[in-house]
């Protein structure tokens, strides 16, 4: 016998209503500042930075190991 609290019970129709309006609503957000565009992009471009920068690390490591 499942326990109580896992006990499924059928969906109310103003539920089922709510339901499928979440699923067909679109969420309207604000437009996106200068400041934020700036702010993301600028963010992306150290992330590709810190990703290059532990690239050629790991490479010259690699080299490095080779030569031993």
């Amino acid at each position: 016998m499942p326990h109580r609290r896992y006990r499924i019970r059928p969906a109310e129709p103003h539920e089922v209503a709510l339901a499928l309006l979440d699923l067909v609503t679109v969420e309207r957000r604000p437009p996106v500042s200068a400041r934020e565009a700036v702010r993301t992009v600028l963010e992306g471009l150290v992330l590709v930075a810190g990703g290059t920068v532990a690239t050629l690390l790991a490479l010259i490591a690699l080299g490095w190991l080779l030569t031993l």
